[in-house]
C-alpha cells in the first residue's frame, strides 16, 4: 500500500485510527523525511496541548433516558 502522508493521516495516527499497515508506512515516512517529521511533531505538540474532555451524564439525565427507553419499547410492541 502506498499512501501520501498528509496532516489528516497524522491526525488519525494521533487518535489511534490507523491500520497497522498505515502506521508502519507513516513511521517510515517520518523517519526518512525531515519535513514530514517536523510537521508531525508540530501536530503532536498541538494534540498534547488540547484539554482532555471527559463527559458524564447526570443521574437525572440517565433516569430520563432510561424512562424514555422503557416507554418507547412499550409502544413498539
Amino acid at each position: 500500500m502506498h499512501q501520501t502522508c498528509t496532516p489528516d493521516l497524522f491526525v488519525k495516527w494521533l487518535y489511534g485510527e490507523l491500520t497497522p499497515e498505515e502506521a508502519c508506512e507513516a513511521k517510515a515516512i517520518i523517519q526518512h523525511d525531515v519535513l514530514m517529521r517536523e510537521e508531525f511533531q508540530e501536530l503532536q505538540k498541538a494534540y498534547r496541548m488540547l484539554p482532555k474532555a471527559t463527559f458524564s451524564a447526570s443521574p437525572k439525565t440517565i433516569e430520563a433516558v432510561l424512562r424514555y427507553s422503557k416507554q418507547s419499547r412499550g409502544q413498539s410492541t
